[in-house]
């Protein structure tokens, strides 16, 4: 397949960030009744089985990347801290914070090739530190921070080194050969939970059977193939700008369907978040002096 031009890979982004906004309420329910490690399973099941037909033939060649394995072991921990962090504190919460990863970028790049941030990456990081305080702020109508809040940060740092990995494989490999090889790899890791934990049938409810099917055929199975497709065109710094529409889908559909209420400390720590990660992401021409 063709590699996408610039303007079909932003499309594909934004559906992918509208799929998994949406997920965070429709899984926010349904982690009262499975484990974790069980939903994972079930979801990249069916997110493997129906990427099959498309990426058989690019396994061998994807598998000859040996990173290509890391980014499903990356991915497995950023799924499983998110619908860890997400049991424990609210939807929107959940998704501000998984969109972290857009700030943690830069400083992961700094890390991996000894490029450090620009002045505006540093900048967008103490404007979201900013967000992050402001999330928690009594005074506004917020709870307090938890430990759901807390896993829900290493997950947006797990899912931003998710990106850096998966943009280094994708110049060797393809998209649809890259998505099928990680989600083996989450599948693998995640299915003898079965053996430990007991499966109850509250897990396969119909309501349940429903979010699984959201979640591995649509969040799983398109949205990670349609990140993947467009980062073979799109750097993952700028996949990360675009993925930050997430939280504000989430944080909407939540407060619509009656989740949570929208409180000032949603609304104004969100656009310090989503304006910290966009400033991280500036091109540095584009400030006059930075450097």
């Amino acid at each position: 397949m063709a590699r996408p031009t610039r303007p079909l890979a932003i499309l594909a982004l934004v559906t992918a960030a509208s799929i998994w906004g949406l997920s965070f309420v429709v899984l926010k329910g349904t982690l009262q009744h499975i484990s974790p490690l069980h939903l994972l399973a079930l979801r990249f099941l069916l997110a493997s089985v129906v990427l099959i037909p498309f990426g058989y033939k690019q396994i061998k060649t994807t598998l000859k990347t040996r990173s290509s394995i890391l980014v499903g072991v990356i991915l497995w921990a950023a799924l499983l801290s998110q619908s860890v962090g997400l049991k424990e504190t609210t939807p929107s919460r959940s998704a501000f914070l998984t969109a972290l990863a857009v700030v943690f970028v830069p400083f992961i790049v700094w890390i991996t090739n000894k490029r450090p941030p620009a002045k505006h990456s540093v900048l967008g990081a103490i404007l979201a530190a900013v967000g992050l305080g402001i999330l928690y702020l009594p005074s506004l109508g917020s709870g307090p921070l938890g430990m759901g809040d807390g896993v829900s940060i290493l997950c947006g740092f797990l899912f931003g080194l998710h990106f850096v990995v998966a943009e280094k494989v994708l110049k060797e490999g393809s998209a649809t050969g890259l998505a099928l090889v990680q989600n083996a790899t989450v599948l693998i890791l995640a299915a003898p939970s079965f053996i430990f934990v007991r499966a109850t049938m509250s897990e396969f409810s119909s309501s349940s059977l429903l979010a699984i099917a959201f979640a591995g055929i649509l969040a799983s199975g398109a949205a990670f193939w349609l990140q993947l497709y467009a980062q073979e065109t799109i750097s993952a710094l700028d996949t990360t700008v675009v993925l930050a529409l997430e939280p504000v889908i989430a944080t909407g559909a939540s407060c619509l369907l009656g989740f949570e209420r929208l409180t000032a400390s949603t609304v104004i720590g969100g656009l310090f978040l989503i304006g910290g990660a966009i400033l991280s992401q500036l091109r540095a021409q584009q400030i006059p002096g930075d450097a």
